[in-house]
């Protein structure tokens, strides 16, 4: 009676600690009105879905770090959530255009941006002759820009959007201006008629980048036709580039007014077409923040190296690190970091390290750890061999003398029956049975012998080709498996048979003097009289 009260406080205790532990307890608050609804838990997270006739939005929020998940019909989430971090809003230009992309001299250019957690956005426009204006940019508009009509030829154009925080992000288009075409003066008197033929003048914007497997990109007629003839295509699938781009950062520098030079070296290793890679510049401090970031397309074929300077972000003493990322095919990557050290106005840099760097240095730092390792699996092998060599091979004293046809034997804590022939009656070999016991054996085991002797992986007495064999009677009864042999004096004295735990037999196994074996191929066949003596004793 006490030692059921006894189990009963046990589990008691039990199911309270799973309930403490592992059970979120959950205390609701719902609040809402026409315009919200908020559902506020007790364990800290809160959901809020505000609207109005302008906006709808959804509010997660976490009072602790922790991980939720989020599951609807449609999409699985999980989201998470730190503990005692500064929120960092970063700035991001999430899309742009500049349109036509080829004008004619009096034409007008469209400059658009759209920008995330920005403070202010504008664009820096250099023309052929290096002359350059600054266009103060409105979010989510176009704003029209006119080129100097004196200048043609290609126009760079940076749009830019900062942070509050001092962030810049950027990226690096262009426009090409060209001068209209004269029509000839007529010649002598009389009248003249002039038909003027349309023109397609179809402006593409650049192939995005791959989404889904596939490109694309917009397409408009600034031409005088109108129509759709010999318009581009406007989507394409995305294929693996057959280049291999190694990218090398080298020759990093501070300027005397703080703005950041280095040189870049894009290494086509496979291929020999052109392609356009993406390319972004990006400068984080310290604390792993983005404080600038800029993206830009180049036309590559064979090697590309060109020198770049950052000059829209003094960096003030401390420590930065300078990567590049490139984007190019089929979503294939390559990227070059470079951690550097500002102090006193001076920089000092760390040697250039990529991806494939990286890894070479971590096996260099931690060679002496992998071949420690090594050694050690080579041991740990080179010792299980060593303890199976033992276990599975005895030597028997060749003056040892055969035991009776039933005797029992006690082999690692276990009772085997170890059955050999008396010594009045000697068993022969395979070779030499009576005509009439090979006419009791059944065809199962004449059709194993047959097998056996066209494909054999062993000769049929080595140790290899019996260990784990399965034994069967001469009559096809399966008994069990050779687990063990025994050696006698340059000889195998006996084997060591694993009964199948089917049979109810007394004893968990046998050990039979090889002279019994009749057979030993793709299985073993024993002495028929060994099955009927173990009948007898079950």
């Amino acid at each position: 009676m006490i030692l059921k009260i006894k189990k009963n406080i046990i589990l008691f205790i039990f199911i309270v600690f799973i309930s403490i532990n592992f059970l979120n307890s959950v205390f609701a608050l719902t609040a809402s009105s026409g315009n919200y609804s908020v559902n506020m838990f007790g364990t800290g997270m809160a959901t809020a879905s505000p609207s109005s006739s302008n906006y709808n939005s959804t509010v997660l929020s976490e009072a602790k770090g922790t991980t939720r998940n989020a599951e609807s019909s449609s999409l699985t989430g999980n989201i998470g959530f730190f503990e005692n971090t500064i929120y960092y809003k970063t700035v991001s230009i999430t899309s742009y255009s500049i349109s036509p992309a080829s004008a004619v001299v009096g034409s007008t250019i469209g400059v658009y941006i759209s920008a995330l957690n920005y403070q202010s956005v504008w664009a820096k426009i250099t023309s052929p002759n290096s002359q350059e204006q600054t266009l103060t940019l409105t979010n989510g508009q176009t704003v029209n820009y006119v080129p100097s009509p004196s200048v043609v030829g290609t126009y760079q154009v940076i749009l830019y959007a900062n942070s509050s925080t001092g962030a810049i992000t950027s990226v690096v288009s262009s426009f090409e201006l060209t001068a209209q075409s004269t029509t000839p003066p007529s010649g002598g008197g009389g009248t003249t008629t002039i038909i003027e033929k349309c023109t397609y003048n179809w402006d593409c914007t650049p192939w995005s980048v791959c989404s889904d497997g596939k490109q694309t990109r917009e397409c408009k007629n600034i031409g005088t036709c109108e129509g759709n003839e010999s318009k581009p295509i406007k989507e394409m699938k995305c294929s693996e580039s057959l280049f291999d781009i190694a990218l090398e950062l080298k020759n990093i520098e501070l300027t005397k007014n703080s703005t950041l030079k280095f040189s870049i070296d894009l290494i086509e290793k496979i291929g020999t077409g052109k392609i356009d890679v993406h390319i972004k510049y990006s400068i984080m401090n310290k604390e792993g923040y983005e404080i600038f970031s800029q993206i830009e397309t180049k036309a590559t074929q064979s090697n590309l190296s060109y020198q770049k300077e950052i000059e829209e972000i003094k960096l003030i003493d401390g420590e930065y690190i300078l990567r590049v990322d490139i984007l190019y095919g089929n979503l294939q990557r390559a990227f070059a970091e470079q951690k550097i050290k500002i102090m006193n106005g001076k920089i000092k840099t760390s040697e250039s390290v990529s991806n494939i760097q990286k890894i070479i240095e971590f096996l260099k730092a931690n060679y002496l750890i992998i071949i420690l390792i090594i050694i050690a699996l080579i041991f740990i092998l080179y010792i299980k061999r060593s303890i199976s060599k033992e276990v599975k091979f005895k030597i028997v004293p060749s003056e040892k003398k055969p035991r009776p046809f039933e005797n029992i034997k006690i082999i690692e804590g276990e009772k085997y029956l170890e059955i050999k022939p008396r010594e009045i009656e000697p068993i022969k070999i395979e070779r030499e049975i009576p005509i009439e016991s090979k006419k009791d054996m059944n065809l199962k085991t004449l059709v194993f012998r047959t097998l056996g002797d066209e494909h054999k992986k062993y000769p049929q007495n080595s140790i290899l080709g019996l260990m784990n064999k399965n034994v069967y009677s001469e009559s096809g009864h399966y008994l069990g498996k050779v687990n063990d042999i025994i050696l006698g004096e340059n000889r195998i004295d006996s084997l060591k048979i694993k009964l199948d735990k089917k049979h109810k037999f007394k004893a968990g196994g046998i050990v039979i003097d090889y002279k019994q074996v009749k057979s030993v191929n793709e299985i073993v066949i024993i002495d028929d009289r060994v099955s009927e003596y173990l009948e007898k004793i079950a």
